[in-house]
């Protein structure tokens, strides 16, 4: 039956709501401690952790469902830190864009040159691993997601801070795929 609602569903609002205020309070010890505390407008970055955990929760259950990711820990751990991976193109024409000038000749149309490459990085992951059109759209759909929570790429020709905020994001998305990979295998083991 196409189109119905899984009755899983509790489990992935819920693992996305873990996901998303876990993830947000992650990211605020990262910025405390890479740049400055910023936990008094930390709240407001709650809504796009839930866009991002959203695209992570279906992108992670499709590839799981699919046996193309293992299930454990360590399955979701692999699936951090290749999101993270995926998000490295992008962030490198972002830099060529940045150093190259042509940034500022694009105006807002950079962020749109971003986000498609993001898009059709993770579509194309999704496509390579999967042949399947779903699983293709579930990964392009987690890393837009993904780069729209970020408010487009790191700046990481600015300087080493933001560097290292990128690097920084490696275990917190290795952290989030382990935590998706445990919450969703409750729903699994019931069945």
């Amino acid at each position: 039956m196409k189109g119905h609602l899984s009755p899983r569903w509790p489990f992935y609002l819920a693992t996305t709501i873990l996901l998303a205020v876990g993830g947000t309070l992650l990211f605020g010890t990262l910025h405390a401690l890479l740049i400055e505390p910023i936990w008094r407008r930390l709240a407001g970055g709650v809504p796009f952790g839930l866009l991002a955990a959203a695209g992570m929760t279906w992108c992670h259950d499709e590839l799981v469902s699919r046996r193309i990711l293992p299930a454990g820990v360590g399955g979701g751990a692999l699936f951090g830190a290749v999101l993270w991976l995926a998000l490295l193109p992008m962030t490198a024409i972002a830099a060529v864009l940045r150093v190259s000038g042509a940034r500022a000749s694009l105006g807002g149309f950079e962020l749109v040159v971003e986000i498609v490459v993001a898009a059709a990085t993770g579509g194309l992951i999704g496509f390579s691993v999967s042949r399947s059109l779903r699983a293709t759209l579930a990964c392009a759909t987690c890393t837009t997601a993904v780069v729209l929570a970020m408010a487009g790429p790191i700046a990481v020709t600015v300087g080493s801070t933001q560097r290292r905020l990128l690097l920084g994001f490696l275990p917190i998305y290795m952290v989030a795929g382990a935590v998706l990979s445990l919450a969703l295998r409750l729903p699994r083991e019931r069945r």
